[in-house]
């Protein structure tokens, strides 16, 4: 149920629901809420669609969708493009921000800022990377033997790969990483999420309770940052 139960019906219907499938469940509750089997049927003739009073009130057809003229939506596909997108959105005067699940959007209203544009990070394979201790090490993994995530890994993906480092020596510590992630809103958000996109609103907005930013520190992590203008990746703790 976590994350997929819906605050709009309310907890108390939701609630009468689980009680009708007890075994001494009362009448007065099973009327209330019955059960999809016996809920009335479709009297059509099924030889058409239904009619009257049977027919389904559908949304309405969107007939077309627009955006403002300064919106604008970049997809890169490389780190390279993805720092010339941002040159050529900020040098055009725009306020972007580079995104991948965007759940930032359901925090605070005080997070969400006006845009004029956006850049996304999903398609981006650098952004992508993780890297086991002992793996290949490819240009933007750690000088140090330790684990890399890209930026553009979700905290779900990362709770995975904790679980698997913790089987390792030298990587229980791992195992209460992914305990403590677990708690960190509910599953859909996690799977959009990335823990870097988490860190950035911690740095933008300093009041923002990350428990990401805490743990991370706490594991004494290095972030690896690139700067667009002269493309350089420096390592800070």
């Amino acid at each position: 149920m976590d994350g997929n139960l819906c605050r709009c019906t309310g907890y108390r219907p939701i609630l009468d629901a689980f009680k009708t499938f007890k075994a001494d469940a009362d009448e007065t509750t099973k009327k209330i809420v019955r059960d999809i089997e016996e809920a009335a049927g479709c009297h059509s003739n099924k030889r058409g669609p239904c009619q009257s009073k049977t027919a389904c009130a559908g949304c309405p057809r969107v007939k077309s969708s627009s955006t403002a003229a300064d919106d604008d939506w970049r997809l890169p596909t490389s780190l390279q493009q993805a720092i010339s997108d941002i040159g050529t959105m900020s040098n055009g005067g725009k306020t972007i921000r580079m995104v991948a699940g965007n759940t930032s959007m359901g925090v605070l209203d005080k997070y969400n800022d006006p845009l004029d544009g956006y850049i996304s990070l999903l398609k981006i394979p650098d952004l992508r990377v993780i890297k086991r201790p002992g793996d290949q090490k490819s240009k933007f993994s750690s000088s140090s033997d330790g684990a890399v995530f890209g930026a553009a890994v979700t905290l779900s993906e990362l709770i995975s790969e904790f679980d698997e480092l913790a089987k390792r020596t030298g990587y229980k510590h791992c195992a209460e990483m992914a305990k403590h992630l677990r708690v960190v809103a509910n599953t859909p958000v996690r799977n959009a999420a990335t823990w870097a996109g988490n860190l950035m609103i911690k740095h933008k907005y300093r009041d923002f309770p990350s428990d990401v930013f805490l743990l991370l520190t706490a594991a004494k992590a290095k972030l690896k940052i690139g700067r667009f203008l002269t493309c350089r990746v420096s390592e800070n703790q």
